[in-house]
């Protein structure tokens, strides 16, 4: 599963074994990175073909999770239409919209920001009343996996000396005393999506969110942590939270959803001083520094 299918010709064979009816659409790669080769098939459909097993394994997870909830949550998610096991690769119907990178959703009107708690909040209740722990466990979906970037010893291990003397640094020693808390298992777990951000959401072109995407990384925990990337959770709106809250009739801890998101811009800076080029790791680290400015007492675990 390394170098095959990256040409057309390996693509659009592999596309009229998957499904015959759309051996003829137009082809466009759209992705060819060291975990997998996407194809645009069409307007409607991608073709993804794993580079490794361990991908593909992952890809079949997240099968697993896209068939559970197809047709129970608020917005449509992509539908799994063929697979190909000994082959590493599915074909997958999109969901409506087009993900935005981090210049294009900080450049959103305010029209649209102001429609996207609401909407966010709600989507997620309804991703964690789709189906129950039990049917998830039957189902072949695990508890979450945290990525080694998440581990405690790692993140002091990677960041301590880069933030020495930053406030990063104090809010490093805070989340570091936290984690074990946050990474315990909770008594009532919910399916997660686990990575519900902008660059995993489909957007119209006035700015709506019209859909979800990428389950890879999905699995059993706690349901603040979906709630991480929250829009305006760092300008102390609380939109996304009232309408979970509204939507499903549980209480969400606010300075739990700001932990977890600390956790996660901490976790990040951790792999990009390891894994990404200098341009990203300025964005993480101005991620950091903001998170460090926010008021003390707006991290915790209680809830």
């Amino acid at each position: 599963m390394t170098e095959r299918f990256e040409s057309e010709p390996e693509a659009r064979a592999l596309l009229a074994r998957l499904d015959p009816s759309l051996a003829e659409q137009p082809l466009r790669r759209s992705a060819l990175g060291a975990e997998k080769i996407v194809w645009q098939v069409g307007d409607a459909h991608v073709l993804r073909v794993a580079r490794n097993g361990e991908v593909a394994a992952r890809m079949a997870g997240e099968r697993r999770i896209l068939e559970a909830i197809a047709g129970r949550l608020l917005l449509p998610t992509p539908t799994p239409v063929a697979v190909s096991e000994d082959e590493g690769a599915d074909l997958c119907r999109k969901a409506p919209g087009e993900p935005l990178d981090w210049e294009a959703f900080a450049a959103l009107g305010d029209a649209a920001r102001d429609r996207l708690p609401d909407r966010f909040g709600r989507f997620v209740a309804s991703l964690h009343r789709a189906i129950e722990a039990c049917e998830a466990r039957a189902r072949g979906i695990p508890e979450l996996r945290f990525a080694p970037n998440e581990r405690p010893d790692v993140m002091e291990s990677v960041l301590r000396a880069p933030l020495r003397g930053s406030a990063g640094e104090d809010l490093l020693s805070r989340v570091l005393a936290l984690a074990p808390d946050l990474m315990a298992p909770v008594p009532e777990p919910v399916l997660l999506h686990d990575d519900l951000s902008h660059h995993n959401i489909g957007f119209d072109a006035e700015g709506t969110m019209r859909s979800v995407f990428d389950f890879a990384g999905g699995g059993l925990g706690d349901r603040h942590r979906d709630l991480r990337y929250a829009p305006g959770l760092g300008e102390g709106d609380d939109g996304a939270a009232l309408a979970y809250e509204q939507a499903s009739g549980i209480a969400i801890s606010r300075r739990r959803q700001r932990a977890w998101h600390a956790f996660s811009a901490l976790a990040n800076l951790a792999y990009s001083l390891t894994s990404e080029p200098e341009a990203l790791q300025t964005v993480r680290r101005a991620w950091v520094a903001s998170v460090a400015a926010w008021p003390a007492d707006w991290i915790g675990v209680e809830g």
